[in-house]
């Protein structure tokens, strides 16, 4: 019998970070090899997850108020 889960998860995968923060899962694993991109944990050789409130700190140390600020 498979688990039920009642709240939100505190990791998940790949796809769901990339659609969390509205980027394309290419460029979330383009930015895991740079380092650009949010933390991960590496699970296993080919499992990935995001701390939700890893992604949420990483994408507040994004904001800008301008076009012309860098970031």
């Amino acid at each position: 019998m498979a688990t039920i889960y009642t709240s939100t998860p505190k990791h998940i995968r790949r796809k769901q970070a990339a659609d969390y923060l509205a980027v394309s899962q290419s460029w979330l694993e383009k930015a895991a090899v740079t380092g650009n991109g949010p933390p991960f944990l590496r699970l296993s050789p080919r499992l990935v997850v995001y701390d939700l409130d890893d992604l949420d700190v990483w994408a507040a140390g994004h904001r800008v108020r301008s076009t012309s600020e860098p970031g």
